[in-house]
């Protein structure tokens, strides 16, 4: 299983509608919606959602703008 993956973008460019595609797009299992960066991430297997972007991670968890992200994964 894949490492998690945070994807952040603003509100309604999409993020919700396209989990699926972006989970699958990373190989994760798990989908969190709407994320507030409180709770520490789990390391493995899951997508989470944001507003916000997130702070730098140093331990190899991978953060994206939504609008980065392949079109074909954004539907």
């Amino acid at each position: 299983m894949n490492k998690s993956v945070i994807v952040f973008g603003p509100p309604g460019c999409g993020k919700t509608r396209a989990a699926q595609r972006i989970a699958k797009h990373f190989g994760l299992s798990r989908i969190v919606d709407g994320w507030d960066g409180r709770e520490r991430p789990q390391l493995i297997g899951t997508l989470y959602l944001t507003n916000q972007v997130p702070p730098e991670f140093h331990d190899g968890r991978r953060a994206y703008a939504f609008e980065s992200l392949p079109k074909s994964v954004r539907g």
